[in-house]
C-alpha cells in the first residue's frame, strides 16, 4: 500500500500516554488517506510492547520494532524514520497528541503541494494530563497569522529553527530526509536535536517549506521524561551546545542567519529555561547558568539585554514583579510611579 504520510513515534518507557496518541490518531483516519503509524521501541521496560500489539490487532497498518538496547534517543528518531514508508514523515513525540482535524487538513495541504520538503504545524499547549488547554504558543517570534510557505533555506531557518526543535511540530518529506541521512556521520549532532541538523540540511537542498497556523498537535508541557535525572542545567547545556554547533555548522558563524537565529534561541528556549529552573530553586543553577551563556552569548545584544537580567534577577523580585503586574496592570503600576515622582496625589 502507499502511504502518503507516516506517523513516525520513537518511544521509551511511554506505555502511561501512548494509547492517548494512538487514540487521537486512530479515531481520525479515513479510508481515502490511510496513515502508517510506526513505532521504535527504544528497549523500554514497561508495558509498550503489550498496548502496541492490542492496537495491532485494532488497526493493521502499525509498523512496531523493540531495539536490543537503549540507543539514546536521537538514534531512535534515525531508527524509526527509517521504518516508514511514506513519502512524508510526521515526526511524533509518543506523548502528545493530533488535534482534532488533523488528519483531514494535512492530506488537503499534501494533495495540495507536490514539492514540500517539509511542514511546521501550530501546536496547543495542554496541562500535563492533556485535559486542560493551556494559553501561549511555542512557535517562536516569527508571528505568522496563516499558512505560509517559504522559499528561502536561511530566512526559514530564522523564523522556525528554533520551534524545529520541537519533535511533533514536524513533517518532513522522507526521500529528502533520507539524503541527508546517508551523506554524512551525523553522530557529532546526537544531542538530542539531530532533528534540527537535518532539517536544516534539508532546507539548503530543496528549500520549500510550508507553515500551517491550525493546531494540529497537542504538546504535553511538564513532561520532558526522554531527559530526566540530568538536572536543569544539563539540559540547558544541551540546548546551548546543540543549538550553537548546528547553525554555525550549516550556515557559518560570521553569517548573519546565525546570528538571527541566536537572538531567537536566547529569547525562547534558553530564557525559558533560566526562568524555570530558578522557579523549581534549583542549588547553584544560575552561576553555572551564567558562565555557560557569558561563553557562547556575550557578543549578542539579547543576552546582555534580555538574559542576563533574567539569570541576576533574585527570584523574590521576580514574584514581586509578576504579583503587582497581575493584580494592578502596568498602566496602573506607571501612574502610581509617576504620582510619587511629581508630588501629586
Amino acid at each position: 500500500m502507499h502511504y502518503r504520510l507516516s506517523i513516525t513515534i520513537p518511544t521509551y518507557n511511554r506505555a502511561d500516554c501512548l494509547s492517548e496518541l494512538l487514540d487521537s490518531i486512530i479515531e481520525q483516519i479515513q479510508q481515502d488517506f490511510p496513515v502508517e503509524i510506526c513505532i521504535s521501541d527504544n528497549a523500554s521496560t514497561d508495558n509498550t510492547a503489550e498496548i502496541v500489539q492490542a492496537y495491532q490487532k485494532q488497526y493493521p497498518h502499525i509498523v512496531y520494532s523493540v531495539a536490543p538496547i537503549n540507543q539514546g534517543f536521537d538514534r531512535n528518531l534515525l531508527r524509526v524514520v527509517a521504518m516508514a514508508s511514506g513519502d512524508y514523515c510526521w515526526l511524533m513525540g509518543s506523548d502528545d497528541k493530533i488535534e482534532d482535524g488533523a488528519l483531514a487538513y494535512l492530506a488537503q495541504i499534501l494533495n495540495q503541494y507536490d514539492e514540500l520538503t517539509g511542514i511546521s504545524v501550530n501546536t496547543q499547549i495542554y496541562a500535563k494530563n492533556l485535559l486542560k488547554q493551556l494559553p501561549g504558543n511555542i512557535v517562536p517570534a516569527s508571528k505568522f497569522t496563516q499558512d505560509q510557505l517559504l522559499h528561502d533555506s536561511g530566512a526559514t531557518f530564522v523564523a522556525l529553527g528554533a520551534y524545529f526543535g520541537y519533535l511533533s511540530g514536524q513533517i518532513v518529506k522522507r526521500k529528502i530526509w533520507n539524503e541527508v541521512v546517508a551523506a554524512k556521520d551525523l553522530s557529532p549532532y546526537f544531542n538530542a536535536y539531530i532533528h534540527v541538523y537535518i532539517i536544516g540540511r534539508m532546507l539548503q537542498i530543496q528549500p520549500e517549506w510550508l507553515y500551517v497556523e491550525k493546531r494540529c498537535v497537542g504538546w504535553r508541557s511538564d513532561n520532558d521524561s526522554f531527559l530526566s535525572g540530568i538536572g536543569a542545567f544539563n539540559r540547558l547545556q544541551l540546548d546551548v551546545v546543540g543549538y550553537a554547533k548546528i547553525s554555525k555548522d550549516l550556515f557559518g558563524a560570521s553569517s548573519n542567519i546565525y546570528k538571527k537565529f541566536t537572538q531567537i534561541v536566547i529569547n525562547t528556549h534558553i530564557k525559558c529555561a533560566i526562568r524555570q529552573a530558578k522557579e523549581n530553586k534549583v542549588t547553584g543553577f544560575s552561576w553555572n547558568a551564567l558562565k555557560l551563556t557569558v561563553k557562547y552569548y556575550w557578543q549578542f545584544p539579547a543576552f546582555w539585554l534580555s538574559l542576563l537580567p533574567v539569570i541576576l534577577m533574585p527570584q523574590f523580585i521576580k514574584n514581586s514583579m509578576r504579583w503587582v503586574y497581575r493584580n494592578f496592570g502596568v498602566k496602573r503600576v506607571i501612574l502610581q510611579i509617576r504620582k510619587i515622582l511629581t508630588g501629586n496625589p
